[in-house]
């Protein structure tokens, strides 16, 4: 979806001199633009289809594609600057319009037949509370204050341009750590911390959505900290973890 034969055959590409299509390369990918002729009439569907049209890929994924660059396609447009053109005494109303679209790289990509996807990461310590005399030096027991610095890393994914999304599917999970090894973690040493969502309307109110699962790596096992015998022991309240475990993969189906 989203290729320029989408477009309604009345829309005209413009290609004489100072309306050519632009082709720009930088560090981030490539920046494209290029200037089209609508007549009135179809305005509506060609904004629509620049905006973006859902693709379902196939069970879940239903993903909002804008307008791809026609020589490159991995270019997608984010920009639609419209100007009326003519006027039609006959409608009274104007004869059509000229758009120009303003293209470039994602930071994903949009071949293939996977939700558009990015991953942030970003390593870190985590402070966990140590019992007093487990650590010493030269003179003896530090302070009761003492805090062990555990490796981690955030670990954040974000899905771009859902065509779809229902804010409160995620509500009931609450805060949970993983049962099973999940994308290379030890089952508990990842924990989910709640669902972000951002919904927008782009061209001709095309909506799309923008979710962020926040995820955080702990490599000592969320559920354990230091015992007083300086060995590591799960914690529970009442009998329960203080993180219930779940499967990732199946309640978040990646």
């Amino acid at each position: 979806m989203g290729y320029v034969t989408d477009l309604p055959s009345q829309a005209k590409r413009l290609v004489s001199n100072g309306k050519k299509p632009n082709v720009r390369y930088y560090d981030k990918g490539m920046e494209a633009s290029d200037n089209w002729y609508v007549p009135f009439d179809y305005m509506t569907t060609f904004l629509r289809i620049v905006g973006g049209s859902v693709e379902n890929i196939g069970g879940l994924i239903n993903r909002v594609v804008p307008l791809r660059f026609a020589e490159y396609t991995w270019c997608i447009a984010y920009d639609c600057n419209v100007e009326y053109v003519g006027w039609n005494a006959a409608s009274n109303n104007f004869a059509g319009i000229q758009a120009r679209i303003s293209y470039r790289t994602p930071p994903y990509p949009v071949d293939g037949a996977d939700s558009f996807m990015t991953l942030n990461t970003q390593a870190q310590t985590i402070a966990m509370q140590a019992p007093a005399g487990l650590l010493s030096g030269s003179g003896g027991r530090v302070s009761s204050d003492t805090q062990f610095q555990a490796g981690g890393m955030t670990y954040n994914w974000t899905f771009h341009k859902l065509a779809s999304f229902d804010p409160s599917s995620y509500a009931s999970i609450g805060t949970v750590v993983n049962s099973n090894t999940w994308r290379g973690f030890a089952p508990g040493t990842v924990k989910f911390e709640g669902v972000g969502a951002t919904r927008t309307t782009s061209f001709n109110g095309v909506v799309s959505w923008e979710v962020n699962f926040p995820f955080q790596v702990r490599f000592v096992p969320w559920n354990y900290e230091f015992m007083d015998d300086g060995s590591l022991g799960a914690v529970t309240y009442n009998g329960t973890s203080r993180y219930a475990s779940v499967d990732f993969a199946s309640t978040f189906g990646f």
